[in-house]
């Protein structure tokens, strides 16, 4: 018998290019060639209970198909496939796994993912289940139990479903940051906005028209946030106009400056050119930041063709969106139901609540705070959630100072003299002031 030379690729490279050829080079070699199963066991670098296999697996095949195999003839590559489609090895995955979400749950998260438009990763989907259906026990008992899910569940999920969220990307796929996070220190940068709860763009219809016809319910958010630890203050109001957007801002930064006693902290604060804030004027900003100046604070208008630094504050307001609004936009059904699921919301993000956001690696806004020089950081976190039209009283006990400050600063100026008696009477009668000092007023608030 002639010898036969070792083929030049392994049995396991050669299944990869053509599994079926390469098992029936091996079956003819055996069956016609009368080699032994050890000997072409060593020619395809492969073990002799490999080749024993196929020949027996091979050997089972209807007597018609072997002998058309093995004849001498040009089969083409259809032929073969057919006939020993039989030989073709099976997956040795494991068919399923003790902890992994049943079939039920699986397509459940898929019909949230692609039905209801949760179109988020996987750690947000968790969140999202569970905020949104932890107090279905009664209501819906298949809903409820989704909240079981883990994370790791839910991945496994979305690998298996091939749930993708869509990722916008740059030309050059750098990312480009608005801060150095590492330098940055809490409340140097801050921004201003507000935002329309009944927003057709991001909620069910359900919820928006809850939101929009309930005359209870606000209609806007007043958002102040800081961009190293995404710490947020709060209020809501059925109204805009420039002294809801002034004296909120004033209001934050004097619960900041009391509350922390920061003071040698620069702050500034960006907002857009809405006409609850400076309409885009220069002069009106200019007024802002002389009354903000006592605050050692200062604030900027957004270019109103682009400007990336708004991109922070508009991220937040999809984590309202998703994590308020939609799961619990409906229970909102008077003002005292909005302003307590309002406030258990805000606990929950100040908290409990991981930021995926850059500098964040998954920490809690709390959790971030603790880690820098502030003591106490849980009592600056309890900034109380206000509808502006309830509360601008208080509010404006406690920000008028500054404004009549500024007021008589500027009047100086012009007049390039300082004020009489009267004259300074005069200018306080439009101001209401507080009868001790800012910090009794808060703590009274």
């Amino acid at each position: 018998m002639c010898r036969i030379p070792d083929e030049p690729m392994s049995y396991k490279f050669q299944i990869k290019e053509n599994e079926l050829l390469t098992k029936l080079k091996i079956i003819r070699l055996t069956q016609i060639g009368g080699h032994s199963h050890k000997k072409v066991a060593s020619i395809f670098g492969c073990h002799r209970n490999t080749v024993a296999s196929l020949v027996r697996q091979f050997v089972g095949l209807p007597l018609a198909n072997q002998l058309t195999l093995l004849s001498g003839n040009n089969l083409s590559l259809n032929t073969v496939n057919n006939l020993l489609s039989p030989l073709l090895a099976k997956s040795s995955a494991p068919l399923g796994h003790p902890k992994q979400a049943s079939d039920e749950e699986a397509y459940s998260v898929f019909w949230l993912f692609h039905e209801r438009g949760w179109r988020v990763g996987y750690r947000s989907m968790w969140q999202k289940i569970k905020r949104s259906f932890s107090d279905y026990a009664s209501i819906d008992s298949w809903l409820y139990s989704l909240t079981k899910l883990t994370s790791r569940q839910i991945r496994t999920i979305y690998q298996n479903f091939e749930l993708r969220t869509i990722k916008v990307r740059t030309k050059n796929g750098q990312r480009a940051h608005l801060y150095d996070y590492a330098a940055l220190g809490a409340f140097e940068r801050m921004h201003l906005d507000t935002k329309t709860l009944a927003d057709q763009h991001s909620l069910p219809s359900d919820v928006y028209l809850n939101l929009l016809e309930n005359k209870e319910i606000p209609k806007y958010q007043w958002t102040m946030i800081d961009a190293k630890t995404r710490v947020r203050f709060v209020a809501y109001s059925y109204n805009l106009n420039a002294e809801f957007g002034l004296k909120f801002l004033l209001f934050v930064l004097c619960y900041i400056r009391f509350t922390w006693n920061n003071w040698e902290t620069r702050i500034a604060i960006g907002f857009d050119n809405g006409i609850e804030f400076c309409s885009g004027s220069e002069e009106k900003l200019e007024n802002w930041n002389r009354i903000m100046q006592s605050l050692n604070a200062s604030g900027y208008q957004y270019n109103p063709h682009f400007d990336i630094r708004k991109n922070l504050i508009e991220r937040s307001h999809r984590v309202d969106d998703s994590h308020f609004l939609v799961p619990r936009g409906l229970l909102l059904t008077n003002k005292q139901s909005f302003l307590e699921e309002t406030t258990g919301f805000f606990v929950y993000y100040n908290f409990d609540h991981g930021s995926s956001g850059v500098g964040m690696d998954d920490k809690t806004p709390y959790e971030v705070l603790s880690s820098t020089a502030i003591r106490n950081p849980e009592r600056l976190m309890q900034f109380p959630v206000m509808i502006l039209e309830d509360s601008i009283d208080t509010i404006r006990q406690t920000v008028d100072s500054f404004l009549f400050q500024a007021e008589l600063k500027n009047k100086e100026q012009k007049l390039d003299e300082p004020l009489n008696q009267k004259q300074i009477i005069k200018t306080s009668t439009k101001y209401r002031f507080f009868e001790d000092n800012a910090q009794k007023v808060l703590t009274q608030y």
